[in-house]
């Protein structure tokens, strides 16, 4: 469509085509340094929508990787499944997981072996399905089985969220060349 093409200047209340208009500035700058010739679209917005759900991705993946480990020790004490040191021993428990996972996921020899795409689509099922069971913790059971959920749920979580980081360069990588 023409309409998507073109931009309001504002003050001189006309039309720009934008298709026209080279990325200058800092946002030109920053494309230019990634490689991406900002002289003609139809090259670079693929190429940066592409960066843009990457960026969005890194976000989402941040947060809730921060926003588990912030909220299971205070739940677990304040709840009265765990002691506070159990309860730290928790968040312990999520990082071990999610460190040996992303050093197993990277490494060479599993690599090679699993793509990419696989590996970004089962760790992101897994982390569903420890969410999932650890929405258990909603439901009253007795106090024994919330802390086999809590001990399971945080350590299959950080197993499952370990590998997302690396699975989802290595799929930019083989699927952009980047």
């Amino acid at each position: 469509d023409e309409d998507r093409s073109r931009a309001w200047t504002g003050d001189s209340r006309a039309w720009v085509d934008v298709n026209s208009v080279p990325l200058t500035g800092v946002a030109g700058r920053l494309l230019r340094a990634m490689g991406i010739d900002t002289t003609k679209r139809s090259k670079w917005v693929p190429q940066v929508k592409m960066y843009t759900v990457f960026y969005l991705w890194f976000v989402v993946y941040v947060a809730s990787e921060i926003g588990f480990t912030a909220w299971i020790s205070p739940y677990a004490t304040l709840q009265g499944f765990a002691s506070e040191a159990n309860a730290a021993m928790l968040t312990s428990i999520y990082y071990g997981a999610f460190t040996t996972t992303r050093l197993l996921s990277a490494a060479p020899p599993l690599a090679r072996r699993i793509s990419a795409r696989w590996l970004l689509w089962s760790a992101l099922a897994g982390s569903l399905a420890s969410l999932c069971l650890m929405l258990l913790l909603l439901v009253p059971l007795p106090s024994s089985l919330h802390v086999g959920i809590l001990w399971f749920g945080s350590s299959a979580l950080g197993a499952c969220q370990g590998p997302l980081w690396s699975a989802m360069l290595s799929l930019l990588s083989e699927e952009y060349g980047m």
